[in-house]
């Protein structure tokens, strides 16, 4: 699996080092839990062939439960934005130093298995959708990375609720396996979203009466056609 971020959640530059050699590399900082995570990609060039590690590194005091728990909550959210649920092993090192030079302790385990899939929210790179030159210029610049504040958000939420475990897990589950199965599968997370959207925001609301709902999607697509010329197949003029 290669984890790349770069066109999905707003990144900045990560000065890391291996052996003796010092590389500068893209991160994310994840604030959660008034605990502060880093999150970046470290290649190792020394070895051959080269390994990429995912790195996460927390400069507070935590106990190894805690931080297998946290990083839990940040992977599952980097899995589902950017299709990548990185697992399998872990490597686990302990420091007393801030510098984080010589660990202490080191620990490693056995994860439950990585999962990679297509389906992606966020990706802001158009030449990797489109294969029409024309229509590449109509969506650059049109969607924007997730800032650090919406994905420690996310992370927020996915700590703090099983439900949102839950249900990042299942779309990522099922947006790897067979098509056969996954809209059956979805059907069920995007209504398991609705409600823990609609218990977070007393304003929302679901229609249960469906002769409002068919009313509501007519009048939906009425106007969505009335603007059909302006908006056009780009969506974006």
């Amino acid at each position: 699996m290669k984890p790349d971020f770069t066109f999905a959640i707003s990144a900045f530059p990560v000065l890391f080092s291996i052996g003796n050699n010092i590389t500068c590399t893209y991160g994310i900082k994840v604030n959660l839990a008034r605990k502060s995570f880093l999150m970046y990609v470290a290649t190792d060039h020394t070895s051959k062939p080269t390994y990429k590690y995912l790195i996460l590194e927390c400069e507070q005091k935590l106990s190894e439960k805690f931080f297998h728990e946290y990083c839990y909550s940040i992977l599952l959210s980097f899995g589902f934005i950017t299709g990548e649920l990185i697992l399998n092993e872990g490597y686990f090192m302990q420091y007393d130093q801030k510098d984080m030079i010589h660990p202490v302790h080191f620990a490693y385990t056995r994860l439950r298995s990585s999962i990679s899939c297509s389906y992606v929210p966020v990706y802001t790179n158009p030449y990797g959708w489109l294969h029409d030159a024309k229509l590449h210029n109509l969506y650059k610049n049109k969607v924007r990375l997730i800032s650090s504040n919406e994905f420690a958000e996310l992370c927020r939420l996915v700590h703090t609720e099983n439900d949102y475990k839950g249900v990042l897990l299942l779309i990522l589950e099922t947006a790897s396996v067979s098509l056969v199965s996954s809209p059956a599968n979805l059907a069920v997370a995007l209504e398991s979203l609705a409600s823990l959207m609609e218990k977070e925001n007393e304003k929302a609301f679901s229609v249960i009466d469906k002769s409002i709902f068919k009313r509501m999607r007519k009048d939906l697509v009425v106007t969505m056609m009335k603007y059909q010329g302006e908006i056009g197949v780009s969506g974006a003029k």
